[in-house]
């Protein structure tokens, strides 16, 4: 069953009141516009931007813990393990290019794919 988006901004609502070092949440992945049913994978892959106490907050808070969201938490400004270049294209949306590997396969390179994301939240006001 797919979450829906009230659903997403119920969490990013608890989200937000455990950790008040969260400077934005962004949807990434391939379903930016929500998720589909039957896809596989988590339907919220969410990159959260904070400040480094907020990692030590979010360890702790169970309440946040749910098999339909994958939560990566960015503590220095750009996502590394999440996504590599980063670029933001406007307030709303970013890009990013993902590894389908993480280490080369038969000798070739790793496969980097491009993925855009969209801001679902932003410090000082919802989108």
């Amino acid at each position: 069953m797919p979450v829906a988006r009230t659903d997403v901004r119920a969490f990013i609502d608890e989200l937000t009141a455990s950790c008040e070092g969260v400077r934005s949440v962004w949807k990434i992945g391939l379903r930016t516009d929500g998720p589909r049913e039957g896809g596989a994978g988590a339907p919220w892959d969410l990159v959260v931007f904070a400040d480094r106490s907020s990692v030590d907050a979010l360890r702790g808070a169970e309440g946040l813990r749910r098999s339909d969201v994958r939560m990566r938490v960015v503590t220095d400004g750009k996502p590394s393990e999440a996504a590599c270049d980063w670029v933001q294209t406007d307030p709303e949306d970013a890009y990013y290019s993902e590894a389908l590997s993480r280490v080369p396969i038969d000798g070739r390179p790793v496969v980097r794919v491009r993925r855009r994301a969209r801001r679902l939240w932003q410090h000082g006001g919802v989108q």
